[in-house]
């Protein structure tokens, strides 16, 4: 009765819509508190705002030969889908980097948040268990909303895709512009995102599986129109791509060869869709009193255990040929599904084709290491869980029965541990709250440094060499200096230049550094921020 009577509340208009707004307000809350503008995204800022300036998706660059000359080099790290996205939010925000990512952000929570609802509603999911999923939606921790990368915004970008995917599979007509629409979703989540520019094809791909063996004519017709204007505007843009930036796409450079053993450092994804790993983990390693590597190994091989087992019945689902009923929910699983493999496919080929990459001592980094790279895999399984615990429990095995109910228990804990976590961050971090909104400190201070380093030297060239990289990005947002983003490369040669410029070095690396530029004795220390050390040095033709 108990029960029932949560259930009514849940379900009352009033609380649905309070649900829906607290859900959007602590995803933008924590946009704002983990708010980054270093690493990945500050080069895709600032090729937009070169974009606005008329000079292309590019980064003003120092050529190392002579570092007088500079030149606007093509982003190609990076798609340039986010940064377009960024640039009328920057002409609103009058170039206020800060405030206009800060917006494109809190748009792609509302639509998150929206449109993940209307997946579960669609598949007649109860209004009181859809509320619930929102609440954990809304205060579950996202490793890509940690790192304040664009993998959030090509996740709810084919998150719409599906839906009006699903939606063009039940019309009994073509609806040529609802199919044109979803072929510039998926093409802008491949624009958005490199990994997804395989993904992207899934949606038409399904489509027309289904529609063959179905002997669907409207729905083969609609997964071969979707297929073919995706290719046109995907492959489109990787011609213009390669004709003007000198590739078509990017991956990391690496050696290459075969190292099969990156395959085992797999990111252990259905774990980090129920809770916070590190977090657990720390939790393990108190009650067992077991070492940290130990733990980390049992928990990876219990994973990988689960992930085949998973493996095994989605091929067992699809022998049965569910994936032939044209259900919302079967074509749904369906397309997820594929989607989540491909991914896991791709992440797989980078690793084990590319070396690992050293990022410490003993550290290496992978790509399917990368947590926030299954976003897409993590949002589908706890749908899927939701999904299954209401519409299949019943048909499903006793132990099955108990799993579902533990893992949905384990979610809803995690989501408690998140709403204590949200609360009291949002009253205890007031000052780093206002201090993102307001900007980027560092980035602050390096502005005031480039520009009293300009002033200073008026009429002659002022250059940034950084290390890292992405503190020249940072320079280049308000000042538009140039840089030398390949800081190692001044360990083949000693500087040169045709004309007399002023550099600015900025660095985090001790004092002892072997590289050249860094140990040489005309540098002039200037400031410091932190752990970074900012020196002038005047560099003259030989």
């Amino acid at each position: 009765m108990k029960s029932e009577n949560l259930k009514r509340f849940l379900s009352l208009p009033v609380v649905t819509i309070g649900i829906i707004i607290v859900a959007i307000a602590v995803r933008i809350f924590f946009q704002i508190y983990f708010l980054s503008i270093t690493n990945d995204k500050s080069y895709q800022i600032l090729a937009a705002q070169n974009f606005l300036a008329g000079n292309g998706f590019t980064l003003h660059e120092v050529l190392v030969d002579d570092l007088s000359q500079s030149a606007y080099v093509p982003l190609i790290k990076w798609p340039p889908g986010y940064s377009l996205l960024l640039t009328p939010f920057l002409a609103f925000c009058k170039n206020n980097v800060v405030l206009a990512t800060l917006l494109l952000d809190a748009i792609t929570c509302i639509f998150f948040i929206i449109f993940t609802r209307k997946l579960l509603l669609r598949f007649s999911l109860p209004i009181w268990l859809v509320n619930i999923y929102t609440l954990v939606s809304g205060f579950f921790l996202y490793s890509f909303c940690l790192a304040s990368s664009t993998d959030f915004l090509t996740l709810t970008i084919f998150i719409i895709a599906i839906y009006y995917s699903l939606k063009l599979s039940a019309a009994e007509n073509l609806k040529a512009g609802l199919l044109i629409f979803i072929s510039v979703l998926l093409f802008f989540t491949g624009f958005v995102r490199y990994l997804y520019l395989p993904v992207a094809f899934v949606i038409p791909f399904c489509f027309i599986v289904n529609g063959l063996f179905n002997k669907n004519k409207l729905l083969l017709k609609k997964g071969i129109g979707i297929f073919i204007l995706t290719s046109i505007l995907i492959t489109t843009f990787l011609v213009v791509q390669a004709t003007f930036a000198g590739g078509a796409a990017y991956t990391r450079e690496a050696e290459k060869g075969f190292f099969i053993d990156s395959a085992y450092q797999l990111q252990p994804f259905i774990f980090t869709s129920l809770f916070n790993l590190d977090y657990f983990v720390s939790k393990l390693i108190v009650v067992t009193g077991l070492p940290q590597q130990t733990v980390t190994v049992i928990l990876i091989a219990i994973h990988h255990t689960i992930l085949f087992f998973l493996l095994l019945l989605f091929i067992k689902w699809l022998l049965k040929k569910r994936f032939l009923n044209q259900s919302p929910i079967n074509l749904y699983l369906f397309i997820s599904t594929i989607a989540s493999l491909v991914i896991l496919a791709v992440l797989l080929f980078l690793s084990i084709t590319n070396a690992p990459h050293k990022t410490g001592v003993a550290t290496e980094w992978t790509y399917v290491h990368e947590s926030r790279y299954f976003a897409f895999p993590v949002f589908f399984l706890q749908q899927l869980l939701f999904i299954t615990i209401y519409h299949y429990r019943k048909f499903a095995k006793k132990w099955l029965r108990y799993l579902l109910f533990f893992c949905f228990f384990l979610l809803l804990l995690d989501t408690a541990h998140n709403i204590y976590f949200t609360t009291s961050r949002l009253f205890s971090s007031s000052k780093r709250l206002s201090e993102n909104i307001k900007g980027n400190a560092v980035a602050d201070y390096i502005d005031k440094t480039v520009k009293k380093v300009v002033s200073e030297n008026p009429g002659k060239k002022v250059i940034v060499i950084p290390a890292p990289a992405y503190l020249g990005s940072q320079a280049g947002f308000y000042q538009k200096v140039p840089a030398l983003y390949h800081y190692d490369s001044l360990n083949k040669t000693n500087p040169k230049t045709s004309k007399e410029v002023v550099v600015l070095f900025i660095t985090n690396r001790p004092t002892d550094s072997p590289v050249k530029f860094e140990t040489n004795t005309s540098k002039k220390l200037i400031g410091s921020y932190n752990e970074l050390l900012f020196y002038t040095l005047n560099v003259k033709p030989e």
